[in-house]
């Protein structure tokens, strides 16, 4: 990199730089399951979401892909009738 240019990839290096503890962790075929319909319900990574419940985050599952479109409409709708 030439003048302090950072790009995307780097950035990511510095990320998994601080994560250099790893711990293995063994789950039955059900806890494996889980675990996957948990992260896949939320919209993240099995490890992203492994993280935000150790750090005690409140975890909320992704809105339904419809969800911005019926927003967008109660909007418009709420504007035609104050307009």
């Amino acid at each position: 990199m030439f003048g302090g240019e950072k790009r995307a990839g780097d950035v990511c290096s510095l990320i998994m730089r601080k994560r250099r503890h790893v711990i293995p962790l063994r789950l039955t075929e059900k806890e494996l399951q889980y675990l996957k319909r948990q992260a896949e319900q939320s919209g993240m990574s099995r490890e992203k979401f492994l993280r935000a419940l150790i750090m005690g985050e409140t975890i909320h599952p992704r809105p339904c892909t419809h969800h911005a479109t019926l927003i967008a409409r109660i909007c418009r709708s709420r504007w035609r009738e104050s307009a």
